[in-house]
C-alpha cells in the first residue's frame, strides 16, 4: 500500500515532462505577424519578360545614371573584356556591338548597343536591369529602366548614348554641359574645348569707364584711365577727384600785364612768373577753332579769340589772323599751354 503512494507522483511527473517535450515541437498559434518566404533567387533581380522598347521610356524623360560611380563614362560595360562598344552607343546591327552586345531598338526609335545578361543570375552593371526582349528571339539584355538610354553620371541629361541631349565633358559636374554659359573660372564650362574664350565685361575707375578681359580665370586689363598724381597748371583733373589743379599756388607777380602769365611751374622749384613775348600769350595758348572777334569791323587786326583769357585777365590774342583765314585760327603759330 505504501509503495503505491510513492509510484503515483512519479508517474504524473513523467507524464508532465513528456507533454512539455511534445509541446516544444508543436507549432504555436499565429501571433499576427506575416513573415514572407524568402525567394529562391534571393540576392538577384528577376529577369523581366518584356520588349526593351517598352522597358525604356522616351528620350524626353529625365536621363538615369546607368553605370557604377567608379566606371568611367568611356569604359565598356560589357562582360567580355574584348568588347569595346559602350552601352547605349548607336548601332545599326549586331556587328556594331561587339561579341557580348546586342543592337536593340529603344523607345525613342533609335537603336543602341546593350550587353547580354543571364536571366537565371540577372547581374547587370550600374543601374541596368536584366530584361528578356521577346522581339529578339527571347534574348535577355541589360537595359536602363526608368530613364533614357544614356550614360549620365551627373544626371544632367548629357553624356554618352543615343538618349543623351549631347556629349558631356565632365560627367561628375552637372554644371558643365554643351548648353552651359562660359564663366571666367579657368574651366571649359560649355564643353567646346576652349577655356574662358572671348569673355569681356565693362569696368571702371574713378576716371571713367573701360573694358576688361578674362585670362586664366581672372579679370584684368581694364582700359579705363587710372588716377595719377595731380600736376599743377595743366588744367586737368589728374587724380580724378573732381577738382582741377587743387593745391597749386599762383605766384605773386609784379605789374601783371599781357606779357606775364601767372602760373605755377612744377612742384620742385615752387611757383614762378612766366614772361611771354608779344603780348598775346604767345607760346602758351592758341585759338585753333575758336571764334575771332575782329577790330576794326571787316578785318582781323589784333583780335581776341572767343572768351579765353590769360591769367592776368587779358584776352588771348591771335597775331596772325588774316582776312583770307576768316579769323578761324588757321594761322596760329603759338602752340604752348592749352585748355
Amino acid at each position: 500500500m505504501h509503495l503505491h503512494r510513492w509510484l503515483l507522483p512519479c508517474v504524473l511527473l513523467v507524464s508532465a515532462c513528456a507533454d512539455e517535450a511534445a509541446n516544444a515541437f508543436t507549432p504555436k498559434p499565429d501571433a499576427g505577424v506575416d513573415v514572407p518566404e524568402s525567394p529562391a533567387d534571393a540576392g538577384f533581380d528577376a529577369a523581366v519578360d518584356r520588349p526593351v522598347a517598352d522597358a525604356l521610356p522616351s528620350v524626353d524623360q529625365p536621363a538615369v545614371d546607368v553605370r557604377d560611380a567608379a566606371t568611367a563614362v568611356d569604359a565598356p560595360l560589357f562582360a567580355d573584356s574584348g568588347a569595346r562598344t559602350p552601352v547605349c552607343s548607336a548601332c545599326t546591327g549586331a556587328d556594331d556591338c561587339g561579341s557580348d552586345g546586342v543592337c536593340v531598338q529603344v523607345s525613342s526609335g533609335a537603336r543602341a548597343c546593350l550587353p547580354r545578361c543571364n536571366p537565371d543570375v540577372p547581374v547587370c552593371p550600374g543601374r541596368l536591369r536584366c530584361v528578356r526582349d521577346v522581339t529578339l528571339a527571347d534574348v535577355a539584355v541589360c537595359a536602363p529602366l526608368g530613364g533614357a538610354c544614356c550614360l549620365d553620371g551627373d544626371n544632367d541629361g548629357y553624356g554618352q548614348g543615343v538618349g543623351c541631349m549631347g556629349p558631356d565633358c565632365d560627367d561628375a559636374d552637372p554644371a558643365r554641359t554643351g548648353a552651359a554659359m562660359e564663366l571666367c573660372n579657368n574651366v571649359d564650362d560649355d564643353c567646346d574645348g576652349v577655356v574662358d574664350e572671348e569673355l569681356s565685361r565693362a569696368c571702371s575707375t574713378a576716371c571713367g569707364a573701360g573694358t576688361e578681359r578674362c585670362a586664366r580665370g581672372a579679370w584684368s586689363g581694364c582700359t579705363a584711365r587710372l588716377p595719377t598724381t595731380e600736376v599743377c597748371s595743366n588744367m586737368m583733373d589728374d587724380d580724378c577727384d573732381g577738382m582741377t589743379d587743387e593745391g597749386c599756388t599762383t605766384a605773386s607777380c609784379d605789374t601783371p600785364g599781357p606779357v606775364r602769365w601767372n602760373i605755377p611751374i612744377g612742384t620742385v622749384g615752387g611757383p614762378a612768373c612766366i614772361t611771354r613775348g608779344g603780348g598775346f600769350c604767345e607760346g602758351t595758348a592758341y585759338c585753333s577753332g575758336a571764334s575771332c572777334y575782329t577790330t576794326p569791323p571787316g578785318g582781323c587786326g589784333d583780335s581776341h579769340c572767343g572768351t579765353l583769357r590769360c591769367n592776368d585777365g587779358t584776352y588771348m590774342r591771335e597775331r596772325y589772323c588774316s582776312v583770307r583765314a576768316s579769323c578761324d585760327g588757321s594761322g596760329v603759330t603759338a602752340t604752348g599751354f592749352t585748355w
